[in-house]
């Protein structure tokens, strides 16, 4: 590149780069972007697929002990399969499994993940999106024993035992029972914990549920909110019409 002598030259040079810069965006950049969302919408489609299904996820957890990728009982499944697909991508791992939990919050269908993700401005805006609207783990947790004071119970358990007695230092009244299926289609339970740690982790979930669930309404309502401003404006706007006309005649 030639040197830069004159202030015409700084602008005839940041020109033809702008055009460049332009020319880059609309082929190599916008197809290199139609690639990661295409191997992002099967990603997620397995994602899916994987999700609530234990034998599969038991699968996954192989193929990433064969691989010798790095996960604990805490890791995400949509941490899980960013790291097994795209492997040692750094915090990009974070940013694709933040679109796969979002698009699943939203029932996004893999077949419409690509589009979706162009409409949401890309993958690092639904991450930075996603992780600003994301309650601390305390609040969750307080959202939880809120959300399950009021909740009906799924079934009751006929006596009472010490290791599901609320902690006496406790917050809430709620402690954890492990249970596992017995025969005849009943439960057992198998173990009780108390300890708080336990108890708030288990709450945060279901604050999460809880709080995916108010989001979810919010959306719906700003959606009938929109539609009825749109049908007022448009009945205005057919009202002046139609006085306009009445007048000329």
């Amino acid at each position: 590149m030639e040197n830069i002598v004159s202030s015409g030259q700084v602008a005839s040079t940041t020109a033809l780069l702008i055009n460049e810069r332009e020319t880059w965006e609309k082929t190599l950049y916008k197809k290199s972007n139609d690639a990661l969302y295409d191997l992002l919408a099967k990603a997620f489609h397995l994602f899916m697929q994987v999700k609530g299904t234990r034998p599969l996820i038991k699968a996954l957890n192989q193929q990433l002990d064969a691989l010798e990728i790095s996960y604990n009982s805490k890791t995400s499944l949509a941490v899980k399969i960013a790291r097994l697909i795209f492997g040692d991508c750094g915090s990009r791992v974070f940013a694709f499994a933040s679109v796969f939990n979002e698009a699943d919050r939203q029932n996004i269908e893999p077949t419409k993940l690509k589009n979706w993700i162009t409409s949401q401005n890309g993958i690092e805006n639904i991450r930075k999106s996603n992780g600003a609207a994301t309650p601390s783990a305390a609040k969750l947790a307080e959202q939880g024993a809120e959300f399950c004071s009021s909740i009906d119970a799924l079934f009751a358990i006929d006596k009472r035992h010490q290791d599901l007695e609320p902690h006496p230092e406790a917050e809430n009244e709620f402690a954890v029972a492990l249970v596992r299926p017995a025969s005849g289609g009943t439960f057992e339970v198998v173990f009780g914990c108390n300890k708080k740690s336990v108890v708030n982790t288990v709450l945060s979930e279901a604050g999460r549920l809880y709080s995916a669930e108010q989001n979810s309404q919010k959306i719906f309502d700003d959606v009938k909110q929109t539609q009825h401003a749109v049908q007022d404006a448009v009945h205005d706007a057919n009202s002046d019409t139609q006085g306009a006309d009445e007048n000329e005649l």
